[in-house]
């Protein structure tokens, strides 16, 4: 019997590999099962996943502080504004801050030197040097050498470690250990942002697996892999999201209280620390549904994100008159990152995506959510009440390259001020099927493939990997 690692860090890792059709095939292939996870003590998780085959055992969280400072260095060096369009913005907004700081107090040294640093980087173009990214790939294996799975290693002989990666989490120990004891590695990207947003991948694990061609090919300009090590599956989850599955709408409506002759506007919220004012945004919404500025009679359902969020916040929201906070199922503790949806929480996503009239957001993975179910699509393009500085704006978000792929589609709009706001929200509603063919492009650039089998794809990865 042949024994495979799978190291998951975050309440997504689950969802996307234990509870799709992944982790159903891997079993049915009498495989012995070891999950890496912060979850190893939970009483739930451990009698969802375990059994005779499958046994769980912990994945370490911490990271000394030396080492976490020596993936900042390498990602100062390697990601520098040359290597991507979102990191040449990500640059320019830290030149702009450090530069607007600087009127009210002097910087820091620590800011001047980290910022110095990738300005340097940026001039000598290292991340196009690849004998210099595996110079830092070794120093970083050797001067931070895993410290705590030799053990487990020794004890279960794996003949394969996948992971879920993240890029700076905590597996990155886990493929270390692989590296040096000479087992093979390969690696979910797990979301459609990584490659361009997330920084370097710091260990060479020795197969990626990827959504879509897009993102093959971030692999092989950004990070240096062989097209022929890398595997485009499709986006698993969404094997999940059969519109066989979906609840009828008499039921969604029910479910999250609402009226079922309004037309629904859903709400997709993001984190604080990226749009601050999205409670300015829910609230023009709201008011121009009550002054009837709005065409038809409607409401709002304010789908929130996970963390990083306000609760005075979200206590504002549930006191809008046209509004409504739907309810969501939260992860353990113990799983960082968002939470640890279920079956029964993805057959609701679909449900909303489906039933909604327009789905808002900005620049969020709800995009591609609501494209799969043709579901027009406005994107936030502006700050609230008061005009930002585009480098301090939601604006710059829908020019990072992985959501300017979306734009370049005209599968959405993007609202700049309150005026086209009101004026494409009646547009949809009037007619749902504007800018389908762009929807249709999105679904056919971000999904691969819709046939149900993208988990399929991933297992079949895994194996092949296995010689099986």
């Amino acid at each position: 019997m042949k024994t495979i690692f799978i190291a998951l860090y975050s309440g997504r890792d689950v969802r996307d590999i234990l509870r799709t059709n992944i982790l159903k095939i891997l079993k049915a292939n009498k495989l012995r099962i070891i999950i890496l996870s912060a979850a190893y003590n939970d009483n739930d998780f451990i009698s969802e996943f375990a059994d005779e085959n499958v046994k769980i055992e912990r994945l370490y969280l911490s990271k000394s502080k030396l080492e976490s400072l020596s993936l900042l260095l390498m990602n100062l060096l390697i990601t520098n504004a040359n290597f991507s369009n979102t990191n040449k913005i990500k640059l320019d907004r830290e030149r702009w801050l450090r530069e607007k700081d600087r009127i009210i107090q002097p910087t820091s040294s620590r800011k001047d030197l980290l910022f110095h640093l990738r300005s340097f980087s940026s001039k000598f173009n290292f991340h196009k040097r690849i004998w210099f990214r595996k110079l830092l790939d070794r120093l970083f294996i050797s001067l931070f050498p895993d410290k705590h799975y030799q053990e487990l290693f020794t004890k279960y002989k794996p003949d394969l470690v996948f992971v879920s990666h993240s890029f700076t989490g905590p597996e990155i120990a886990v493929l270390k250990r692989a590296i040096k004891n000479h087992v093979p590695t390969i690696a979910i990207i797990p979301s459609w942002d990584n490659l361009t947003t997330k920084g370097i991948i710091p260990v060479k694990i020795d197969k990626l697996i990827v959504w879509n061609e897009i993102m093959k090919r971030e692999a092989v300009e950004l990070h240096n892999y062989s097209p022929g090590d890398i595997y485009v599956c499709g986006i698993p989850q969404y094997d999940m999201l059969n519109k066989k599955m979906l609840l009828l709408k008499e039921r969604f409506f029910k479910e999250n209280d609402l009226d079922i002759n309004k037309k629904l506007i859903t709400y997709a919220m993001g984190n604080d620390s990226y749009f601050p004012n999205e409670y300015q945004i829910i609230e023009i919404i709201d008011k121009a549904i009550s002054k009837k500025d709005i065409k038809y009679p409607a409401q709002v359902l304010v789908r929130r994100y996970t963390k990083n969020i306000d609760e005075g916040k979200i206590e504002k929201i549930s006191k809008l008159e046209n509004v409504t906070i739907q309810r969501q199922d939260h992860q353990s503790k113990l799983l960082p990152g968002i939470w640890s949806q279920k079956k029964k929480d993805l057959i609701m996503l679909g449900a909303t995506m489906r039933y909604s009239d327009i789905v808002l957001n900005f620049a969020s993975t709800i995009t591609i959510d609501a494209a799969l179910f043709a579901t027009p699509i406005i994107n936030i393009g502006f700050d609230g009440y008061k005009k930002k500085n585009y480098l301090d704006s939601v604006r710059r978000y829908h020019d990072y390259d992985h959501y300017h792929n979306i734009v370049k589609t005209r599968g959405v709009r993007i609202a700049e001020n309150r005026q086209e706001l009101i004026e494409f929200i009646n547009n949809y509603l009037e007619d749902r099927t504007l800018d389908m063919d762009g929807r249709k492009k999105i679904v056919h650039q971000q999904c691969y493939k819709l046939d149900n089998r993208s988990g399929n794809r991933v297992a079949e990865a895994v194996l092949e990997l296995l010689s099986f």
